[in-house]
């Protein structure tokens, strides 16, 4: 598997001069949720084409909730988005990763509230952009290219977060919280049986690892 080494991470710094989350609870999180989609058969049987279409649905969330002003459905968005994303790693064979989460992608004027927060209009412009390059990417089947825009698309999710004074990794506890209890099973077939349908038990064992 290609990784990008993420030691760099640990020295960023936001324009506050707090210091970024560390890596230790990103992996850690990211790692966790790896084996969450691979329990459940997401990244066993998943279709990378699949999850992008979950990935743009999540990502649509973040504008919602800036154009709600809804603080916590803007972290649930911040944080679910970062699960699809490494579900799409994953398929892709990739670790996602960052050497550094640039977070100097500001100097833009208009500003949107989420709360009692200002946002930097730029940010949310600058994480579109890097969605559209790594949804026009996987369109063409170049997904070796798709790993770097996988990063950008991180960076540019951990500059909305802290740019609205939220860290990336407690978004993505949030997330991580709601989902890990969650059973079931994707089928090859694109299926999710739920814990709960008397063929899980079935599903699992004619498909798992294969």
């Amino acid at each position: 598997m290609e990784v990008l080494e993420i030691g760099a991470m640990n020295n960023a710094f936001n324009e506050k001069g707090e210091k970024m989350n560390t890596v230790k609870q990103l992996e850690e999180l990211r790692n966790n949720i790896s084996e969450w989609g691979r329990k459940n058969g997401i990244t066993i049987n998943g279709k990378v084409e699949g999850q992008m279409l979950k990935l743009n649905s999540e990502a649509s969330e973040i504008s919602e909730a800036i154009l709600e002003g809804d603080g916590s459905k803007f972290i649930d968005a911040i944080g679910d988005t970062f699960v699809v994303m490494v579900m799409v790693a994953d398929i892709l064979k990739r670790e996602l990763n960052s050497d550094e989460l640039d977070l100097r992608m500001v100097g833009y004027d208009k500003k949107i509230t989420i709360g009692r927060d200002d946002l930097d209009f730029g940010l949310l412009f600058k994480f579109q952009v890097e969605l559209g390059e790594l949804n026009d990417l996987i369109a063409k089947g170049r997904y070796d290219a798709s790993f770097t825009a996988l990063n950008e698309m991180l960076s540019a999710l951990n500059a909305l977060a802290e740019d609205s004074n939220n860290k990336l990794v407690e978004c993505i506890e949030v997330a991580y919280n709601e989902i890990k209890d969650r059973v079931g099973f994707l089928t090859p077939d694109g299926v999710f049986v739920k814990s709960t349908d008397p063929e899980y038990e079935n599903v699992v064992k004619q498909f798992k690892g294969k």
